[in-house]
């Protein structure tokens, strides 16, 4: 599973392959070859360490107590 990140990366990377075939200067194609494979591992890197962006699994129908929840995502009192 991809998640934002990881997406926005492949689209760049595809974008400098479909670039590198349209264009007609050969440095050119080089470059954007090179971009797109950059944008290739960038994906990768950022799905294998993130992982997708998907919310827990709760059921329908289940209580509000049996919804998982992060305890370090409950509220704290403001220092000052």
């Amino acid at each position: 599973m991809l998640n934002n990140a990881s997406k926005y990366a492949l689209g760049v990377a595809v974008l400098g392959v479909l670039a590198a075939i349209v264009a007609s200067d050969r440095a050119a194609a080089v470059v954007l070859v090179g971009l797109a494979i950059v944008a290739a591992v960038i994906a990768y890197g950022e799905g294998r360490a993130v992982g997708p962006d998907l919310a827990p699994f709760a059921a329908p129908d289940a209580p509000v107590t049996a919804t998982p929840l992060d305890p370090a995502d409950v509220p704290r009192g403001s220092i000052g």
